[in-house]
Protein backbone atom coordinates (compact mmCIF):
# COMPACT_ATOMS: atom_id res chain seq x y z
CA UNK A 1 0.00 0.00 0.00
CA UNK A 2 2.84 2.34 0.82
CA UNK A 3 4.62 1.61 -2.48
CA UNK A 4 1.43 2.37 -4.44
CA UNK A 5 1.11 5.73 -2.71
CA UNK A 6 4.71 6.57 -3.47
CA UNK A 7 4.30 5.83 -7.22
CA UNK A 8 1.16 7.93 -7.32
CA UNK A 9 3.08 10.77 -5.70
CA UNK A 10 5.83 10.50 -8.36
CA UNK A 11 3.27 10.76 -11.19
CA UNK A 12 2.17 14.10 -9.79
CA UNK A 13 5.76 15.37 -10.24
CA UNK A 14 6.72 15.51 -6.52
CA UNK A 15 10.34 16.44 -5.93
CA UNK A 16 12.93 13.84 -5.11
CA UNK A 17 13.55 15.33 -1.66
CA UNK A 18 9.87 15.20 -0.78
CA UNK A 19 9.72 11.52 -1.72
CA UNK A 20 12.83 10.86 0.29
CA UNK A 21 11.29 12.55 3.37
CA UNK A 22 8.15 10.44 2.97
CA UNK A 23 10.19 7.25 2.88
CA UNK A 24 12.12 8.48 5.90
CA UNK A 25 8.86 8.67 7.82
CA UNK A 26 7.95 5.13 6.85
CA UNK A 27 11.43 3.88 7.77
CA UNK A 28 10.85 5.09 11.37
CA UNK A 29 7.86 2.76 11.67
CA UNK A 30 8.80 0.49 14.62
CA UNK A 31 6.20 -2.15 13.76
CA UNK A 32 7.82 -2.98 10.41
CA UNK A 33 10.59 -5.56 10.21
CA UNK A 34 14.02 -4.29 9.28
CA UNK A 35 13.97 -6.16 5.95
CA UNK A 36 10.67 -4.48 4.96
CA UNK A 37 12.01 -1.07 5.83
CA UNK A 38 15.16 -1.71 3.78
CA UNK A 39 13.06 -2.82 0.78
CA UNK A 40 10.91 0.30 1.07
CA UNK A 41 14.03 2.49 1.24
CA UNK A 42 15.63 0.85 -1.83
CA UNK A 43 12.37 1.12 -3.84
CA UNK A 44 12.00 4.79 -3.00
CA UNK A 45 15.60 5.48 -3.93
CA UNK A 46 15.13 3.79 -7.33
CA UNK A 47 11.95 5.80 -8.05
CA UNK A 48 13.60 9.08 -7.04
CA UNK A 49 16.63 8.28 -9.20
CA UNK A 50 14.36 7.50 -12.16
CA UNK A 51 12.55 10.85 -11.83
CA UNK A 52 15.83 12.74 -11.56
CA UNK A 53 17.29 11.07 -14.66
CA UNK A 54 14.08 11.58 -16.67
CA UNK A 55 13.97 15.31 -15.86
CA UNK A 56 17.65 16.17 -16.23
CA UNK A 57 19.23 14.04 -18.95
CA UNK A 58 19.14 15.50 -22.56
CA UNK A 59 16.49 14.07 -24.89
CA UNK A 60 17.26 12.33 -28.17
CA UNK A 61 16.24 13.86 -31.51
CA UNK A 62 13.14 11.70 -31.88
CA UNK A 63 12.12 12.44 -28.29
CA UNK A 64 12.47 16.16 -28.87
CA UNK A 65 10.31 15.94 -32.01
CA UNK A 66 7.63 14.01 -30.14
CA UNK A 67 7.74 16.54 -27.32
CA UNK A 68 7.42 19.43 -29.80
CA UNK A 69 4.50 17.73 -31.57
CA UNK A 70 2.72 17.23 -28.25
CA UNK A 71 3.09 20.94 -27.49
CA UNK A 72 1.81 21.88 -30.97
CA UNK A 73 -1.25 19.66 -30.60
CA UNK A 74 -1.91 21.15 -27.19
CA UNK A 75 -1.80 24.68 -28.63
CA UNK A 76 -4.07 23.70 -31.50
CA UNK A 77 -6.69 22.59 -29.04
CA UNK A 78 -6.58 25.75 -26.94
CA UNK A 79 -5.70 28.30 -29.68
CA UNK A 80 -6.25 26.74 -33.14
CA UNK A 81 -5.22 29.90 -35.07
CA UNK A 82 -2.27 30.91 -32.94
CA UNK A 83 0.66 32.07 -35.11
CA UNK A 84 3.18 30.12 -33.01
CA UNK A 85 1.51 26.89 -34.05
CA UNK A 86 2.02 27.69 -37.77
CA UNK A 87 5.61 28.78 -37.24
CA UNK A 88 6.36 25.66 -35.20
CA UNK A 89 4.74 23.42 -37.80
CA UNK A 90 6.72 24.74 -40.80
CA UNK A 91 9.81 25.99 -39.02
CA UNK A 92 10.77 29.64 -38.78
CA UNK A 93 12.99 29.72 -41.89
CA UNK A 94 10.50 27.96 -44.17
CA UNK A 95 7.69 30.17 -42.92
CA UNK A 96 9.67 33.31 -43.74
CA UNK A 97 10.44 31.94 -47.22
CA UNK A 98 6.75 31.23 -47.83
CA UNK A 99 5.82 34.71 -46.64
CA UNK A 100 8.30 36.27 -49.06
CA UNK A 101 6.85 34.32 -52.00
CA UNK A 102 3.32 35.39 -51.11
CA UNK A 103 4.41 39.00 -50.64
CA UNK A 104 6.21 39.06 -54.01
CA UNK A 105 3.17 37.64 -55.78
CA UNK A 106 0.84 40.16 -54.15
CA UNK A 107 3.18 43.00 -55.10
CA UNK A 108 3.24 41.81 -58.73
CA UNK A 109 -0.56 41.67 -58.88
CA UNK A 110 -0.86 45.15 -57.38
CA UNK A 111 1.64 46.58 -59.86
CA UNK A 112 -0.16 45.03 -62.83
CA UNK A 113 -3.47 46.34 -61.54
CA UNK A 114 -1.99 49.83 -61.10
CA UNK A 115 -0.46 49.65 -64.59
CA UNK A 116 -3.86 48.80 -66.06
CA UNK A 117 -5.47 51.73 -64.26
CA UNK A 118 -2.77 54.16 -65.32
CA UNK A 119 -2.55 52.93 -68.94
CA UNK A 120 1.09 51.97 -68.36
CA UNK A 121 2.86 49.27 -70.33
CA UNK A 122 2.52 45.78 -69.00
CA UNK A 123 3.90 44.01 -72.07
CA UNK A 124 7.47 42.84 -71.76
CA UNK A 125 10.07 44.60 -73.90
CA UNK A 126 7.59 46.85 -75.72
CA UNK A 127 9.80 49.70 -76.96
CA UNK A 128 7.19 52.45 -77.35
CA UNK A 129 4.99 53.38 -74.37
CA UNK A 130 3.00 55.97 -76.31
CA UNK A 131 2.51 57.54 -79.72
CA UNK A 132 4.60 60.49 -78.59
CA UNK A 133 7.70 58.25 -78.66
CA UNK A 134 7.34 57.60 -82.39
CA UNK A 135 8.78 59.73 -85.16
CA UNK A 136 6.47 61.75 -87.40
CA UNK A 137 7.14 59.40 -90.32
CA UNK A 138 6.23 56.40 -88.16
CA UNK A 139 3.02 58.01 -86.96
CA UNK A 140 1.89 59.38 -90.30
CA UNK A 141 3.81 58.61 -93.53
CA UNK A 142 3.24 61.70 -95.70
CA UNK A 143 4.68 60.94 -99.13
CA UNK A 144 5.74 58.31 -101.59
CA UNK A 145 9.27 57.18 -100.75
CA UNK A 146 11.49 54.12 -100.68
CA UNK A 147 8.85 52.35 -98.60
CA UNK A 148 5.47 53.63 -99.78
CA UNK A 149 4.56 53.52 -103.48
CA UNK A 150 2.02 56.32 -102.88
CA UNK A 151 1.38 58.59 -99.90
CA UNK A 152 -1.07 56.82 -97.56
CA UNK A 153 -4.30 58.59 -96.48
CA UNK A 154 -3.57 61.40 -94.01
CA UNK A 155 -5.00 62.30 -90.60
CA UNK A 156 -7.64 60.50 -88.58
CA UNK A 157 -7.33 58.33 -85.49
CA UNK A 158 -4.15 56.31 -85.04
CA UNK A 159 -3.77 53.49 -82.51
CA UNK A 160 -0.58 52.05 -81.01
CA UNK A 161 -0.67 48.30 -80.39
CA UNK A 162 2.14 46.14 -79.05
CA UNK A 163 2.03 42.37 -79.62
CA UNK A 164 4.28 39.83 -77.94
CA UNK A 165 5.25 36.81 -80.04
CA UNK A 166 7.44 33.74 -79.59
CA UNK A 167 10.20 35.61 -81.48
CA UNK A 168 9.86 39.08 -79.95
CA UNK A 169 7.53 42.07 -80.12
CA UNK A 170 5.59 43.72 -82.93
CA UNK A 171 4.68 47.39 -82.69
CA UNK A 172 1.65 48.12 -84.89
CA UNK A 173 0.07 51.40 -85.92
CA UNK A 174 -3.55 50.99 -86.97
CA UNK A 175 -4.82 53.84 -89.17
CA UNK A 176 -8.51 54.67 -89.21
CA UNK A 177 -8.09 56.63 -92.45
CA UNK A 178 -6.39 53.75 -94.26
CA UNK A 179 -9.25 51.30 -93.74
CA UNK A 180 -11.77 52.30 -91.03
CA UNK A 181 -13.68 49.00 -90.92
CA UNK A 182 -10.57 46.86 -91.03
CA UNK A 183 -8.74 48.87 -88.35
CA UNK A 184 -11.81 48.89 -86.09
CA UNK A 185 -12.16 45.08 -86.29
CA UNK A 186 -8.49 44.56 -85.43
CA UNK A 187 -8.71 46.90 -82.43
CA UNK A 188 -11.86 45.12 -81.26
CA UNK A 189 -9.98 41.83 -81.36
CA UNK A 190 -7.12 43.34 -79.36
CA UNK A 191 -9.21 44.98 -76.65
CA UNK A 192 -11.38 41.87 -76.22
CA UNK A 193 -8.27 39.82 -75.32
CA UNK A 194 -8.66 37.61 -78.38
CA UNK A 195 -4.90 37.39 -78.97
CA UNK A 196 -4.08 36.74 -75.32
CA UNK A 197 -4.89 33.02 -75.49
CA UNK A 198 -2.41 32.42 -78.30
CA UNK A 199 -2.79 32.75 -82.07
CA UNK A 200 -0.59 30.52 -84.26
CA UNK A 201 1.16 32.09 -87.24
CA UNK A 202 -0.12 29.17 -89.25
CA UNK A 203 0.79 29.99 -92.87
CA UNK A 204 4.13 31.73 -93.23
CA UNK A 205 5.69 31.61 -96.68
CA UNK A 206 9.27 32.74 -97.14
CA UNK A 207 9.69 36.09 -98.96
CA UNK A 208 5.93 36.51 -99.19
CA UNK A 209 3.57 36.78 -96.20
CA UNK A 210 2.50 35.31 -92.92
CA UNK A 211 -1.17 34.52 -92.23
CA UNK A 212 -2.68 34.27 -88.74
CA UNK A 213 -5.88 34.93 -86.80
CA UNK A 214 -7.39 31.54 -85.92
CA UNK A 215 -7.17 31.16 -82.17
CA UNK A 216 -5.28 28.32 -80.50
CA UNK A 217 -8.02 28.07 -77.86
CA UNK A 218 -11.06 25.96 -78.67
CA UNK A 219 -13.22 28.28 -76.54
CA UNK A 220 -12.32 31.26 -78.74
CA UNK A 221 -13.05 29.67 -82.12
CA UNK A 222 -16.44 31.32 -82.66
CA UNK A 223 -15.24 34.83 -81.81
CA UNK A 224 -15.23 37.28 -84.75
CA UNK A 225 -16.64 34.81 -87.25
CA UNK A 226 -19.01 37.46 -88.59
CA UNK A 227 -17.67 39.21 -91.68
CA UNK A 228 -17.27 42.96 -92.26
CA UNK A 229 -17.65 45.00 -95.42
CA UNK A 230 -14.65 45.87 -97.54
CA UNK A 231 -12.91 49.24 -97.27
CA UNK A 232 -11.99 51.27 -100.39
CA UNK A 233 -8.48 50.47 -101.60
CA UNK A 234 -6.12 53.45 -101.50
CA UNK A 235 -3.34 51.63 -103.37
CA UNK A 236 -3.26 51.69 -107.20
CA UNK A 237 -4.75 48.47 -108.56
CA UNK A 238 -3.98 46.29 -111.55
CA UNK A 239 -0.91 44.46 -112.83
CA UNK A 240 0.71 47.64 -114.16
CA UNK A 241 1.06 49.02 -110.63
CA UNK A 242 2.79 46.13 -108.94
CA UNK A 243 6.02 48.11 -108.97
CA UNK A 244 6.86 51.69 -109.89
CA UNK A 245 9.77 53.09 -111.87
CA UNK A 246 11.90 53.31 -108.74
CA UNK A 247 11.37 49.65 -107.95
CA UNK A 248 9.01 50.31 -105.04
CA UNK A 249 6.48 47.50 -104.75
CA UNK A 250 2.80 48.14 -104.03
CA UNK A 251 2.38 46.23 -100.75
CA UNK A 252 5.23 47.27 -98.46
CA UNK A 253 6.99 45.01 -96.01
CA UNK A 254 5.13 45.18 -92.69
CA UNK A 255 1.78 46.21 -94.19
CA UNK A 256 -1.17 44.50 -92.49
CA UNK A 257 -4.41 43.47 -94.19
CA UNK A 258 -7.00 40.70 -94.07
CA UNK A 259 -6.98 37.31 -95.73
CA UNK A 260 -10.26 36.78 -97.56
CA UNK A 261 -12.02 34.70 -100.17
CA UNK A 262 -14.13 37.25 -102.01
CA UNK A 263 -15.93 40.53 -101.50
CA UNK A 264 -16.95 41.37 -97.94
CA UNK A 265 -15.32 38.17 -96.65
CA UNK A 266 -13.05 39.72 -94.00
CA UNK A 267 -13.44 38.45 -90.44
CA UNK A 268 -10.47 37.52 -88.20
CA UNK A 269 -7.77 36.17 -90.50
CA UNK A 270 -4.91 38.61 -91.07
CA UNK A 271 -1.78 38.83 -93.18
CA UNK A 272 1.50 40.69 -92.74
CA UNK A 273 3.96 41.10 -95.60
CA UNK A 274 7.35 39.54 -94.84
CA UNK A 275 8.92 41.39 -97.79
CA UNK A 276 7.71 44.07 -100.23
CA UNK A 277 5.17 42.49 -102.56
CA UNK A 278 3.72 43.54 -105.90
CA UNK A 279 0.64 41.32 -106.43
CA UNK A 280 -1.03 41.95 -103.05
CA UNK A 281 -3.83 44.57 -103.00
CA UNK A 282 -3.86 44.59 -106.75
CA UNK A 283 -7.59 44.14 -107.07
CA UNK A 284 -8.62 42.02 -104.10
CA UNK A 285 -10.70 44.43 -101.98
CA UNK A 286 -10.00 42.56 -98.73
CA UNK A 287 -6.27 43.21 -99.07
CA UNK A 288 -6.41 46.96 -98.45
CA UNK A 289 -3.81 47.77 -95.75
CA UNK A 290 -5.25 49.05 -92.45
CA UNK A 291 -1.92 49.45 -90.64
CA UNK A 292 1.76 48.65 -90.57
CA UNK A 293 4.63 47.59 -88.34
CA UNK A 294 6.92 50.32 -87.02
CA UNK A 295 10.31 50.26 -85.30
CA UNK A 296 13.48 48.23 -85.83
CA UNK A 297 12.42 45.70 -83.19
CA UNK A 298 9.29 44.84 -85.16
CA UNK A 299 11.20 44.10 -88.35
CA UNK A 300 13.82 42.12 -86.46
CA UNK A 301 11.01 39.98 -85.06
CA UNK A 302 9.40 39.70 -88.50
CA UNK A 303 12.65 38.37 -89.99
CA UNK A 304 12.81 35.61 -87.36
CA UNK A 305 9.30 34.18 -87.83
CA UNK A 306 9.57 30.53 -88.87
CA UNK A 307 8.65 29.93 -92.52
CA UNK A 308 9.81 26.32 -92.90
CA UNK A 309 6.30 24.85 -93.03
CA UNK A 310 5.15 27.21 -95.78
CA UNK A 311 1.84 26.08 -97.26
CA UNK A 312 2.07 22.79 -95.33
CA UNK A 313 1.44 24.19 -91.86
CA UNK A 314 -1.63 23.43 -89.72
CA UNK A 315 -4.78 22.98 -91.77
CA UNK A 316 -7.18 25.90 -91.46
CA UNK A 317 -10.19 23.60 -91.22
CA UNK A 318 -8.75 21.71 -88.27
CA UNK A 319 -7.71 24.94 -86.54
CA UNK A 320 -11.14 26.43 -87.07
CA UNK A 321 -12.89 23.38 -85.63
CA UNK A 322 -10.54 22.31 -82.84
CA UNK A 323 -8.07 25.05 -82.10
CA UNK A 324 -4.39 24.15 -81.74
CA UNK A 325 -4.55 20.63 -80.28
CA UNK A 326 -1.65 18.96 -78.47
CA UNK A 327 -1.18 16.61 -81.43
CA UNK A 328 -0.90 19.60 -83.78
CA UNK A 329 1.62 21.27 -81.49
CA UNK A 330 3.74 18.11 -81.62
CA UNK A 331 3.39 17.93 -85.40
CA UNK A 332 4.47 21.59 -85.87
CA UNK A 333 6.94 22.25 -83.04
CA UNK A 334 8.64 25.18 -84.83
CA UNK A 335 5.43 27.15 -85.31
CA UNK A 336 5.44 30.71 -83.95
CA UNK A 337 2.60 32.30 -81.99
CA UNK A 338 1.24 35.68 -81.01
CA UNK A 339 0.99 35.41 -77.24
CA UNK A 340 -0.99 38.57 -76.53
CA UNK A 341 -1.58 42.12 -77.78
CA UNK A 342 -2.25 45.35 -75.91
CA UNK A 343 -3.66 48.69 -77.03
CA UNK A 344 -1.22 51.20 -75.53
CA UNK A 345 -2.27 54.55 -76.95
CA UNK A 346 -4.87 56.04 -79.25
CA UNK A 347 -5.34 59.63 -80.49
CA UNK A 348 -6.54 61.66 -83.40
CA UNK A 349 -3.37 62.56 -85.26
CA UNK A 350 -4.12 66.30 -84.96
CA UNK A 351 -4.17 66.02 -81.15
CA UNK A 352 -0.74 64.41 -80.69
Amino acid sequence: MAVKNVYKQSESSASCSAIYRQFGTWLKCSCCPVSVRIAIWVTGFIIALHIFVFNHLPLSGSQLIRQQNMRIRSKRVSMPHHPDTIVATFGEDSWKARAKVVEAYQEKVLKEHAAKNNNDIIIRNCPYPSLAKLSEEQKMPRAANERHMVAPPQGGKISLVCCDTTKGTFTIIAHDKWAPKGAARFLEMVTSGYFNTGVPMMRCIKNFLCQFGLNASKEKLKDFDETIEDDPNWLPEGPTHRENALGIKRFAQGYLAYAGAGKHSRNKQLIVALTPNGPLAGGSPWEVPWGELVGEESYRTLSQIYTGYGEDGPKQGMLHNRGMTEDMKLEFPELDYINYCELLDEHDYGDI
